[in-house]
């Protein structure tokens, strides 16, 4: 299940002989049509339980529709509390969990596989909640990135020091693509911030993201030239050795 933070929620209600309020209408991304986040206005069924030393404990399950695919999702709200009505915790939940993190091209996934499997974990660290995680997580996904990308450029006996290196170094001493450079070293700024004790506040987990994919729209665009400039050298070298087949 995936917990939906209170920012999501559009609209709270007051259910009768309930002394909580609930998500009326919620905003969320559909699990099954992916469709940006749509209002999903909620039919709850309420159940309580509670025991003998006046700790009390409801599970509240209620449905929903997409209003775009049709298809319904499943919402639970979990809360504890005291019968003073101090508050334990509580949370909303959705079922099944909609996706988190992004789609890569498959050129760019072989050269770095280990960047798409962290910055998705950081993905989903930030979708639930988990703010203090993701921005490591992402800055961590940058690295990955940017050593993945010039293992793949540079000889194999830089290998090893291109491994061992700090992030700066490998940014400023081995990349010669001057806008991966400068969207990879953006991101390095921004995300260094997200790992000290003291952070940047000019500076959003928001915008780390922004640069991330900015380095990523840079590689992707590289390989791409390479990969057209191979095809046609070798169309070329094929063309030629018909020509000389033929005389």
């Amino acid at each position: 299940m995936h917990k939906i933070p209170n920012e999501q929620v559009a609209q709270w209600m007051q259910p009768n002989n309930y002394s909580e309020t609930l998500p009326d209408t919620i905003l969320a991304t559909c699990p099954y049509c992916t469709s940006k986040p749509v209002p999903f206005v909620i039919g709850w069924l309420i159940a309580r339980n509670g025991n003998n030393s006046g700790f009390v404990q409801s599970h509240i399950s209620g449905t929903s529709q997409c209003g775009v695919c049709r298809k319904k999702i499943f919402i639970l709200h979990v809360s504890a509390q005291y019968s003073d009505s101090t508050n334990v915790s509580s949370g909303i939940y959705i079922f099944p969990e909609p996706p988190v993190g992004r789609d890569f091209k498959k050129r760019f996934a072989e050269v770095s596989p280990g960047f798409i499997k962290v910055y998705q974990q950081a993905a989903k660290a930030e979708a639930a909640g988990l703010d203090e995680i993701a921005g490591p997580g992402y800055r961590k996904a940058l690295e990955f990135l940017v050593k993945d990308y010039l293992l793949s450029v540079v000889e194999k006996g830089e290998h090893d020091k291109i491994k061992r290196i700090m992030l700066g170094s490998c940014i400023k001493d081995h990349i010669n693509d001057d806008e991966i450079r400068a969207a990879a070293d953006a991101a390095k700024v921004v995300g260094n911030s997200e790992t000290h004790y003291v952070r940047d506040e000019t500076a959003t987990l928001e915008d780390l993201k922004e640069f991330i994919d900015l380095t990523v729209y840079w590689i992707e665009k590289r390989l791409a030239t390479e990969d057209l400039v191979a095809k046609a050298k070798l169309r070329n070298e094929q063309s030629k050795k018909k020509k000389l087949e033929a005389s």
